[in-house]
């Protein structure tokens, strides 16, 4: 028995409403669709050059009102172009998706929340942790975009927030991420294969801190009870391993990760996004590392990236497809060896 997931990031629907992406990704008929981060940007553009969205840093600006229908309007435009192409049928029917998120469907770029400890309202500055009435309104606008995901051909949900009041039942100190049907954040896609659904972003600091987090103590315990169950280890997260300014070599949280692994003896094959190109990357003795980034971000860097993966009881095949040439390796589960 084989399984296929296939994984990205990064789509626009602002500067890049056009998205072959889904069309090409249908094609490859997977069970599983992993949608790892930046599913939209909140901002972009460079003191207004080359982007039609706020320049950086900018919601970070915005009354909890004017947030939530900018990320309300990206999200549904986000849905209506993923459900009117090839994709659409599918979503309605066999295939399972599930998503994280990445800073700019967090808030803003190179947001983070740490540990939702900044009650402020109002203006605040982009390098602040996001306020937490912004937190909530984005768990819910990401939930129901996963939602509408699963059943296109309804009404893409309103705005739940109306002024800049904020009275959203949203529970921050739990991890985010969407499954469909709804799940556990480990997901089994088949006999000793878990996909675990990371977030990345409730309770990140900034990387300067002596107690500087990622994924924060609470996730920490859950992937090291995961890293422990003998099984192939699918991670998920919106940030690459290293190679990048905010990347999880900054943190202590990339070092832990590679000292877990080797305790473990896991085998563990990390799908990140984020940095606009494919790559395929080794960390040590049993952590791989895919990067499918740039679904729809043409204007910096590429579009049209994905990756697949096709897991049976030998192997795991992987396919990078991005503006350079594809990348093939295919790593056999037994030894964790790329063959």
């Amino acid at each position: 028995m084989s399984v296929r997931i296939v994984f990205t990031s990064c789509s626009d629907p602002i500067d890049e409403p056009v998205q072959p992406v889904w069309d090409r990704i249908a094609a490859e008929r997977p069970d599983h669709l992993v949608l790892i981060g930046d599913q939209i940007y909140m901002d972009f553009g460079f003191l207004g050059i080359g982007s039609d969205n706020p320049p950086l840093g900018k919601p970070a600006g915005m009354r909890n009102g004017e947030f939530a229908a900018a990320m309300h309007e990206r999200y549904r435009r986000e849905h209506a172009i993923m459900t009117s192409g090839a994709l659409g049928p599918l979503l309605a029917g066999p295939l399972r998706v599930h998503g994280i998120w990445d800073d700019h469907d967090f808030a803003w770029n190179n947001s983070y929340g740490d540990g939702g400890s900044n009650n402020e309202h109002g203006p605040s500055n982009k390098r602040d942790a996001v306020p937490c009435d912004k937190q909530r309104i984005a768990r819910r606008l990401m939930r129901d975009f996963f939602s509408a995901l699963i059943a296109p051909g309804a009404p893409y949900p309103p705005n739940p927030v109306i002024g800049d009041t904020v009275a959203l039942d949203e529970d921050l100190s739990v991890p985010m991420f969407c499954s469909s049907p709804p799940a556990h954040q480990s997901i089994r896609l088949a006999p000793g294969v878990r996909l675990l659904l990371t977030d990345g972003r409730t309770w990140r600091t900034r990387p300067n801190r002596d107690d500087a987090t990622v994924f924060g103590t609470r996730q920490w315990s859950w992937i090291k009870q995961e890293m422990t169950s003998g099984d192939v280890i699918l991670l998920a997260s919106g940030s690459t391993l290293d190679q990048d300014r905010l990347s999880l070599d900054n943190y202590g949280d990339y070092q832990r990760l590679l000292d877990l692994a080797d305790a473990t003896r896991a085998r563990v094959l990390c799908l990140t996004g984020d940095v606009h190109e494919c790559d395929w990357r080794h960390h040590g003795d049993h952590i791989l590392e895919a990067v499918a980034s740039g679904a729809a971000r043409e204007s910096f860097g590429q579009s049209g990236a994905y990756g697949r993966l096709d897991i049976d009881e030998q192997s795991v095949a992987v396919h990078l497809v991005g503006e350079r040439p594809t990348i093939d390796r295919t790593v056999d589960r037994a030894s964790w060896r790329v063959r």
